[in-house]
C-alpha cells in the first residue's frame, strides 16, 4: 500500500495523526510540487471518501487552511511572521464548515523559525479534536527540535526520472568507428563542447547497473579535467585525454548500439 492510500486508510479508520511531517526520500528538483500534489490528492481523497464537496483545488476548501506559497507562486524568502503564526492557530479555533475534520497543510518548512515554532509549542502538544497538520520539508532541512520531535514522518517516494541518451549514445556509436585523429578533427571544433559531452557520460554512467571500475575511473578523470582546465591545458589534450576514458571505458560496453 503506497502512502497516500496508507493515510485515507487511517483517515477512514479515524486514526490520522494530529501532526505529519512530508520529507521526499532523495533531493529533487521536483520534491516540492510532488509533495505539494501528494497533500492535494490527500485532500480531495478524504472529501471523497467523507461524502462531502470536493472543490475544483483541495486547498479552496473551507476546511483547509494553507500557510506558505505553491511552487507555482513567487516565494517571498521571509520566514513566516507572528500574525501568520497565529492565523494558523485560529483557524483550529472553529468547528469545521463541511468536513468533519480541519486540515492545515504549511508548504514551506523554511520559513519557520524559533519565534514562529514556540508560538505553536501548545497547538502541536495538545492535539485539538479532528484536526491534522502536514508540514512539507521538500528540502529536507534539519527542522528544529520543537518541530521535528513532535512530528510523525511521512516519506514521500520520488520516483527516478529516466534521462534520454538518444544524443550520447549516437556521439558513441559515431566516435568508437573513428580513429583519434578524426575523433579530434570532428569534436574539437564541435561547438557544444567538451564539457557537454562530459556531462552526457555522467548522466549515462548513472543510469548504467555495469562498470563498477568505469564509474571510478570517471570519478578519477573528472578531476583531472578540472585540473585542466585550471591550468589552462590545450583543448586537443582534454579530448585526447577523453578519448582515451571512452575507448577504454565505454566503448566496449557500448557495443550493443544500433
Amino acid at each position: 500500500m503506497n502512502l497516500l492510500n496508507q493515510l485515507l486508510s487511517l483517515a477512514s479508520q479515524k486514526k490520522l495523526g494530529h501532526f505529519y511531517i512530508l520529507t521526499p526520500t532523495k533531493n529533487s528538483p521536483e520534491a516540492q510540487a510532488l509533495c505539494e500534489k501528494f497533500c492535494a490528492d490527500f485532500l480531495t481523497g478524504f472529501f471523497k471518501q467523507s461524502g462531502v464537496r470536493v472543490p475544483s483545488e483541495a486547498w479552496n476548501h473551507p476546511d483547509v487552511f494553507r500557510l506558505g506559497n505553491l511552487s507555482t507562486e513567487e516565494g517571498s524568502g521571509q520566514n513566516f511572521n507572528v500574525e501568520e503564526a497565529l492565523g494558523l492557530i485560529r483557524f483550529f479555533e472553529f468547528s469545521t464548515v463541511e468536513a468533519n475534520h480541519k486540515f492545515a497543510i504549511i508548504t514551506e518548512a523554511a520559513r519557520i523559525n524559533t519565534i514562529v515554532a514556540n508560538k505553536w509549542l501548545k497547538l502541536l502538544e495538545e492535539p485539538l479534536k479532528n484536526s491534522t497538520i502536514i508540514l512539507i520539508n521538500a528540502g529536507q532541512l534539519k527542522l528544529l527540535e520543537t518541530i521535528e520531535s513532535r512530528g510523525i514522518l511521512l516519506r514521500l517516494d520520488i520516483p527516478k526520472v529516466q534521462e534520454n541518451h538518444d544524443d550520447f549514445e549516437k556521439f558513441i556509436k559515431d566516435s568508437r568507428q573513428m580513429g583519434l585523429s578524426q575523433f579530434l578533427e570532428t569534436y574539437q571544433k564541435d561547438t557544444l563542447g567538451i564539457n557537454y559531452w562530459v556531462e552526457k557520460l555522467v548522466l549515462w554512467e548513472t543510469d548504467q547497473t555495469d562498470g563498477h571500475e568505469a564509474k571510478a575511473a570517471l570519478g578519477i578523470w573528472l578531476l583531472k579535467l578540472k585540473e585542466m582546465e585550471t591550468f589552462h591545458q590545450p583543448s586537443a589534450t582534454k579530448w585526447t585525454l577523453f578519448w582515451d576514458l571512452l575507448k577504454t571505458h565505454v566503448f566496449p560496453r557500448a557495443i550493443t548500439l544500433t
